[in-house]
């Protein structure tokens, strides 16, 4: 693999971005707001406020990944450091934390002197998950609209399902 020029590029639709990123890992909390029936209780509604321009504020950064295509009906993920995306792959598959992927791979970073896993953060560990679980959903998409398929079976893993 040439580390200088090495990439992955997903072409995920629009509708499955818009459902997962959008609906589904930011919730409304404006609603929350909105739901508030207690007057008296300001500092729990200033709360939620904040809790809102927060996720807001994530949802923005979150949706910066996704390029809209001139087809308008997909988006494009491009990974530009794979050095960096598949061993917090490796690293999130084995249910470790976001902060414990950060710092094994800040800690091999620093023994490796390999500059090209250095600014790793919760964030990009994060858009790293959100990008492997569209692309995820549109292959699973791909294959059961292919013409050819005419029966999946769809198991799941209750062993490793933690709530």
């Amino acid at each position: 693999m040439d580390l200088t020029t090495d990439s992955i590029e997903f072409l995920i639709l629009i509708d499955i971005v818009n459902t997962i990123i959008g609906d589904i890992f930011f919730h409304n909390y404006k609603q929350l707001f909105n739901d508030s029936d207690n007057d008296d209780d300001i500092a729990m509604a200033k709360v939620i406020a904040k809790m809102a321009a927060k996720k807001s504020k994530e949802k923005v950064n979150a949706m910066k990944l996704f390029i809209k295509q001139f087809d308008k009906l997909t988006y494009k993920v491009t990974i530009k450091n794979v050095m960096r995306f598949e061993p917090v792959m490796d690293h999130v598959s084995i249910n470790m934390l976001f902060q414990q992927t950060t710092t094994t791979i800040q800690q091999a970073k620093d023994c490796t002197k390999t500059t090209k896993l250095a600014g790793i953060n919760d964030l990009i560990v994060s858009q790293y998950v959100w990008v492997v679980v569209v692309a995820t959903l549109q292959n699973i998409f791909d294959i059961i609209d292919d013409e050819s398929v005419w029966a999946i079976p769809l198991v799941g893993d209750s062993s490793t399902h933690h709530g």
